[in-house]
């Protein structure tokens, strides 16, 4: 491995199957023979799963992933992109075990990470044990202004950790969050937030998906601020109500949009889309369209059921006129529109 040339180095890693334990194994093994471009390669991902055996083939335990930093401390600066899977570590499981203090060993050791994926868990429901490491290993991430903060599949999102977000983060994910926000929710915005006054936001990107949940909140005066340097804005929903919600936000930050890309999951009309889609977006350099027609047939089918084709121009054509009113020819001749049959996005 000494002799590979550095420009291999990424397809070799990137032909390493996944879900096959042996050959990770292996590689683990055989790891101290590589050199030390192929070892940051190999180590800049890892995903952490609170046990084996969970159906995450790809992931790796806490337990096993805390004894081989602990064996091999260096490459914890190796790991630039971390996944925690927050699923199981509940009350269900031995909580008083191995794996709440190996997680702990893992954050602790990590500090060199540009991107952060928490996924699947009840953040009100932690044992007792690591709901405080946790929180504050976020708390250090969001004090270092990690570029890419990532919250999938959550219950009880607090909504401070969402505005610390995008106080702190460049790119932040949300998807399928369980926020349960009530109006009266939201009356301590007045008061203050983590955004200090006149200090210039951070957030770049943001992507929403299933986030039914979110716009409330995105929506709040006191809130807006966070966003109003977007750049960049995708959104993908499947609840009607929700896409209203998500298009009167997409409208809001319509002025400094330069990428919008919006995945509609549900059948919407023509009446409501004309009305809900913004209607100049001076700055956009890319636009990406995605609808769920019914006529496809249903979600997964992959086939199309003969009804007569439906013209997306139809469903959109006041936003095209705008589109065509202030973009380029050059762009709007490759304007990407798409009928989603629900396997392929484009």
């Amino acid at each position: 491995m000494d002799t590979i040339p550095p420009e291999l180095i990424v397809p070799i890693v990137e032909s390493i199957p996944e879900d096959d334990p042996e050959s990770l194994r292996n590689l683990a093994l055989a790891a101290w023979r590589f050199t030390e471009p192929c070892q940051r390669q190999l180590f800049y991902q890892l995903s952490l799963q609170p046990g084996v055996g969970l159906g995450w083939s790809s992931s790796v335990s806490y337990v096993d992933a805390a004894a081989h930093l602990a064996a091999f401390p260096r490459l914890a600066d190796y790991i630039k992109c971390l996944s925690v899977f927050l699923q199981t570590v509940l009350p269900t499981r031995d909580a008083a075990g191995d794996e709440i203090p190996a997680l702990i060993s893992v954050l602790e050791r990590l500090q060199a990470l540009i991107e952060v994926h928490i996924l699947r868990g009840d953040l009100k429901e932690l044992p007792a044990g690591l709901r405080a490491p946790l929180n504050h290993f976020i708390d250090r991430l969001l004090h270092a202004n990690i570029p890419h903060f990532f919250l999938s599949t959550l219950s009880n999102t607090p909504v401070d950790l969402i505005l610390r977000g995008m106080a702190s983060c460049n790119i932040i994910t949300l998807r399928l969050l369980d926020l349960k926000i009530e109006p009266t929710g939201l009356e301590y915005l007045e008061t203050g937030s983590p955004l200090a006054e006149g200090e210039d936001p951070r957030l770049r990107a943001l992507q929403l998906d299933s986030a039914v949940e979110i716009y409330p909140l995105l929506l709040h005066p006191r809130v807006q601020q966070y966003t109003e340097k977007l750049r960049k804005l995708g959104i993908s929903e499947e609840d009607g109500n929700a896409m209203n919600e998500a298009l009167s936000f997409a409208r809001l930050r319509a002025p400094t949009l330069e990428h919008f890309s919006l995945v509609c999951q549900t059948e919407v009309s023509n009446r409501n889309l004309t009305d809900a889609f913004p209607s100049h977006l001076p700055h956009l350099r890319e636009l990406r369209v995605v609808f769920w027609n019914e006529r496809l047939g249903p979600l997964r089918s992959g086939t199309c059921r003969g009804e007569e084709d439906v013209d997306l121009t139809d469903y959109i054509r006041q936003f095209i006129a705008a589109m065509r009113r202030d973009l380029s020819s050059a762009f709007t001749a490759g304007l990407q529109l798409v009928k989603w049959n629900g396997i392929q996005g484009d």
